[in-house]
C-alpha cells in the first residue's frame, strides 16, 4: 500500500540522522460505528491505564492509587498511600511476571522522590518495593512503562527521556536521543531487545540489543510526520517488523525501518481521530487504536476499519466512553482479552 507519490524530506538541517519518504495510507473507513460487547472491569472515572500481568491479574492505574483485579475472580483490591504506596497519583501500571506490576506516578516535585514502585500480589494483598531513581532531580513523572519479558526488565518513559528497571532491580535514569527531546510517552521493545522511543519531537531507536544495553546508541532518529512537533503518545512493533506510531494530534504512522518509508493514516484513510492515545497489536495482526472519539480496529492488510463507539451514538454498546485513553492485550487467557481504559471506566473484550 506504499504509494509512488511519496515525497522525500531530508531532516539533516534539524539534526536528525535519517530522511524518510512519506505517503498517504490507503484505508477504508468504517461504514457505521459498531457496538462493543465487553465486560466492565472498573467503573471509576479516575482510571489512567490498565494491563494484565502474565498470570491474568489486571492492574489499573488511577488518580487515587492502584486497583488490582485478581485472575481468580476475587474482589478488587485497592492499594494507595494509606497502605504504603508512595503517592496516590498513579500515571501508569504495567504487568510483568504473574502477580507483579511496575507502577509510575504523576508529577512529584520533591527531589529524590520515589518515582516507581514494583508491586506484588500475594495472598489477597498487595505490597510494594519503591525504587528511587531520580538522582539528578530532573525526573518528576513517569508517563508510560513497557515490560520486556525475555529480559525481565521494564523500560520507563518519563518527562526526561527513557529510564529502565533492570532484571537485577536496579533503577537507571535517563537517556535522550537528541535535543530537543521532550517527554517520552510512547515505548516499544523489539523481539531482539531494541527500544523504540517516541517523544514530543521524534521517534528514535535505542539499539540496546539482547542484553538490554541502556547505554547503547540511538539510531535512527527521525520524524514520521512533516511537522516539527510529533507528540508521539504510542509506539509498537508488528509481526513484520514495521513500527507504528500514534500522535496526540497528527494521527497514525506506519514505518518500514529498513526502507525508511512512512505511511500516514488520516481521517480520509479511516482513522477515527487524529488524536491517537494508545496502540495494541492483536494476535491476528489487527491493530487496536485508542482515540478521543472511539476505539478503532485496523486490518493493516486490507486497510479496512471497524470503529467502536459508546452510547448514545451506539445504544447498548458496553464501551463506557468515546474518550479511549489506553488499550492493551491480555494474552494470558484464552480467548485473549482486549483491555480498554476510557475516561468513564475500564472494560474487557474477548470477541473476535
Amino acid at each position: 500500500m506504499r504509494s509512488a507519490l511519496a515525497a522525500l524530506l531530508t531532516l539533516t538541517a534539524c539534526g536528525y540522522s535519517h530522511a524518510v519518504s512519506r505517503s498517504p495510507a490507503a484505508g477504508t473507513p468504517a461504514t457505521a460505528p459498531s457496538s462493543l460487547s465487553g465486560t466492565l472491569l472498573y467503573p471509576g472515572t479516575d482510571a489512567r491505564e490498565a494491563s494484565a500481568d502474565q498470570g491474568g491479574n489486571v492492574w489499573i492505574a488511577t488518580a487515587n492509587g492502584v486497583q488490582v483485579l485478581p485472575a481468580d475472580g476475587g474482589s478488587a483490591i485497592g492499594y494507595d498511600s494509606d497502605a504504603g504506596l508512595p503517592d496516590d497519583d498513579v500515571r501508569c501500571a504495567t504487568g510483568g511476571v504473574p502477580g507483579q506490576a511496575l507502577v509510575g506516578f504523576g508529577p512529584q516535585l520533591q527531589s529524590g522522590a520515589d518515582q516507581i514502585d514494583l508491586l506484588t500480589l500475594s495472598g489477597g494483598s498487595v505490597s510494594g518495593a519503591p525504587k528511587i531513581f531520580d538522582i539528578t532531580g530532573e525526573i518528576v513523572e513517569a508517563n508510560h512503562i513497557v515490560y520486556d519479558a525475555p529480559r525481565h526488565q521494564y523500560w520507563i518513559g518519563t518527562n526526561e527521556g527513557v529510564s529502565m528497571l533492570s532484571a537485577a532491580g536496579d533503577a537507571i535514569e535517563h537517556r535522550h536521543p537528541v535535543h530537543p527531546h521532550g517527554a517520552t510517552l510512547g515505548l516499544a521493545v523489539t523481539p531482539g531487545g531494541d527500544v523504540w522511543d517516541g517523544d514530543q519531537f521524534q521517534l528514535s531507536k535505542l539499539n540496546s540489543g539482547p542484553q538490554g544495553d541502556f547505554d547503547a546508541t540511538f539510531d535512527p532518529v527521525l520524524q514520521p510526520w512533516v511537522q516539527s512537533g510529533q507528540d508521539i503518545a504510542a509506539v509498537l512493533v508488528d509481526g513484520s517488523g514495521d513500527i507504528w506510531a500514534g500522535s496526540l494530534d497528527r494521527g497514525l504512522a506506519q514505518l518500514d525501518p529498513n526502507a525508511f518509508t512512512v505511511q500516514v493514516w488520516t481521517l480520509a484513510a479511516g482513522l477515527p481521530s487524529l488524536s491517537v492515545q494508545s496502540l495494541a497489536l492483536d494476535a491476528d495482526g489487527t491493530l487496536w487504536v485508542a482515540t478521543d472519539t472511539g476505539l478503532g480496529r485496523l486490518n493493516p492488510t486490507s486497510g479496512s476499519w471497524t470503529v467502536f463507539r459508546a452510547p448514545p451514538i451506539v445504544p447498548g454498546s458496553s464501551l463506557p466512553s468515546d474518550d479511549v485513553i489506553d488499550v492493551t492485550i491480555d494474552s494470558s487467557q484464552s480467548p485473549r482479552r482486549v483491555i480498554v481504559t476510557t475516561s468513564q471506566g475500564v472494560v474487557a473484550y474477548d470477541g473476535t
